[in-house]
């Protein structure tokens, strides 16, 4: 869906401020209680980290993340795509001074709603702060607490903010530590003219997601794989009408272990790969990544180089036009092992090699695509000791 499509979306949203007086009975007594995916917490999180900044920059005392308006912003926005509703009158639950009542939320003075479709959190949140009834009740002095509700329909991201103000605010509840891994394809174009190209992301079930964009002349370009793809793995095809120039940068924080990488593309499939480091020892973990950009499928065999001359074969199938990964940690005879690796495939692929440890009190990860062959000769620019 185009942007200005998501604007429009988003302007017709309308926030609610209700001041405390006696309640009514709510329509359903009946609660379902909504249980957001891992990926989806992390968003709520991030959209309290945004209001929450929005309202440091203005002077005012961050929100406190209370877990029962967190509970019911989730049970809303569940509603409102169950029952393909967009507004703060539910055909189910009523209004929201009576969704309060039916969650058993009392001693609150002052009680406030936003809600928004988006695509991602950041285009919500800048929307949303666009509008002045809405920008109002995220800098509303009198709010002390809050809960962000974030779910997926099927046009995009569904999100409920819940504002109040209690007389004693709640203890948060802890912030989970979510895995996350964020991807960036990075565009350079060095040309006299505006280039088009053609970004396919190829994931590991087989499935192909094409994008265009138009990168200006002597121009960079940043591509936010979340924003466009979601979730999983993928390798990356792409195609320009002239030459230019495509990396891939990655950061995460998963399994103990935090930093980032960055490869710049292979310009062309080979069938043979060659990776002089691996290691499997310890908190390390090594992956042998394999991108299938063929019509058909790939028969590849891997070849672990052992440090003391031990050969151990893999042999793999991969899907046409998808991405395929080798967790080599899990391969009998390469556990605690320094291993080289070839890769040969009937054929052309792409290879890359992806590390993540936690050692010697440092923890990050690594990634090198590999060498289409052998050479008598190397030069490496970069080396450091301290």
């Amino acid at each position: 869906m185009k942007r200005s499509t998501w604007w429009h979306l988003l302007l017709l949203i309308s926030s609610l401020v209700l001041i405390l007086f006696p309640l009514v009975q709510p329509f359903s007594n009946t609660l379902i209680e909504v249980v957001a995916e891992e990926d989806l917490v992390s968003l709520e999180y991030r959209m309290l980290d945004l209001v929450n900044a929005a309202r440091a920059q203005a002077g005012l005392a961050p929100l406190s993340c209370d877990a029962r308006l967190v509970q019911m912003a989730r049970d809303y926005s569940w509603e409102m795509i169950t029952y393909n509703f967009f507004s703060h009158i539910s055909p189910v639950s009523g209004g929201l001074q009576q969704r309060i009542a039916a969650h058993g939320i009392t001693g609150w003075l002052l009680a406030g709603e936003n809600i928004a479709k988006a695509p991602n959190v950041d285009v919500a949140f800048n929307a949303l702060m666009a509008s002045p009834t809405h920008r109002a009740n995220i800098l509303r002095r009198e709010f002390n607490s809050a809960g962000m509700g974030i779910l997926r329909g099927p046009e995009g991201l569904v999100i409920t903010q819940e504002f109040m103000q209690f007389a004693q605010v709640a203890p948060p509840p802890p912030r989970p530590v979510t895995p996350t891994f964020d991807t960036y394809i990075l565009l350079m174009n060095p040309n006299e003219t505006s280039v088009r190209v053609n970004v396919v992301f190829q994931k590991e079930d087989g499935s192909q997601h094409n994008y265009y964009y138009d990168v200006g002349a002597h121009c960079r370009m940043t591509i936010s794989a979340r924003s466009v793809l979601g979730e999983g793995s993928f390798s990356t095809r792409i195609l320009s009408d002239i030459p230019i120039l495509a990396e891939r940068a990655m950061y995460f924080n998963a399994g103990g272990r935090s930093g980032g990488h960055d490869s710049i593309g292979a310009t062309a499939p080979s069938a043979r790969w060659y990776f002089a480091e691996g290691y499997t020892g310890g908190s390390f973990d090594t992956y042998i990544c394999l991108q299938n950009p063929n019509q058909t499928a790939a028969a590849a065999t891997l070849k672990f180089m052992r440090d003391d001359g031990v050969v151990i074969p893999l042999q793999v199938s991969i899907p046409a036009q998808s991405r395929y990964t080798v967790h080599v940690d899990e391969i009998g005879g390469l556990q605690e092992a320094n291993f080289s690796t070839e890769v040969v495939s009937d054929l052309p692929l792409v290879a890359e090699r992806a590390m993540y440890f936690n050692f010697g009190g440092k923890t990050g990860g690594s990634v090198s695509i590999g060498s289409e062959q052998p050479s008598a000769s190397w030069y490496l620019a970069e080396g450091c000791v301290f």
